[in-house]
């Protein structure tokens, strides 16, 4: 995971751009599951509507992509997600 002044991000690389997208987006979930106890479905919901998938590399033999969320979200729920 990264963060800047704006974002909080979850990276992840796997053998296709797909898995890679996929993969980010459930660790992300699965954190913010963690952090706050929301349901799954809740927390999927909520990730579609805020969260964004973004492609960091396809050179290597990994793909990697990225899924980053705003850092307001840390602040409207109360936790820190790193």
């Amino acid at each position: 995971m990264l963060e800047n002044a704006e974002v909080v991000t979850q990276i992840a690389s796997a053998a296709t751009l797909d898995e890679a997208a996929k993969l980010a987006t459930e660790l992300m979930v699965d954190r913010v599951i963690e952090k706050t106890g929301m349901p799954v479905s809740e927390a999927t919901m909520l990730m579609s509507a805020v969260g964004q998938v973004e492609i960091c590399q396809v050179v290597d033999p990994l793909m990697t992509a990225r899924f980053a969320v705003p850092k307001w979200l840390e602040q409207q729920l109360g936790v820190r997600f790193i």
